[in-house]
């Protein structure tokens, strides 16, 4: 754990992102005003988004979604990472000491 994170501090953060929490349960959903699309600047985002999750020590489970008309973007519309960093999302997210469940719609 790197260091203490706030829900407050993040909560309204992230960018077609948003968060909910009551009683330690955590939802995220992804795609909350557009399809959410892979992309450098969604690398970045999701690196943040799990450190802080990780790092949040009221949060006991996670629970990850997306919006049903958000969810998936159509193949042309995806946009390949060229570069990513040293440390992928799926690193950080693996880190989560807390249940996760994902939520595929569709």
């Amino acid at each position: 754990m790197a260091g203490a994170s706030n829900f407050e501090s993040y909560a309204n953060k992230y960018e077609n992102i948003e968060l909910k929490r009551n009683d330690g349960v955590l939802e995220i959903y992804f795609g909350s005003n557009t399809v959410f699309i892979w992309d450098e600047h969604s690398n970045s985002t999701l690196i943040e988004l799990f450190s802080n999750v990780r790092d949040d020590p009221l949060n006991v489970i996670v629970i990850l979604k997306g919006r049903e008309e958000f969810w998936l973007a159509k193949e042309e519309s995806l946009i390949k990472v060229r570069e990513i960093s040293s440390t992928t999302p799926l690193e950080i997210f693996l880190e989560i000491k807390v249940p996760v469940i994902s939520v595929i719609l569709g």
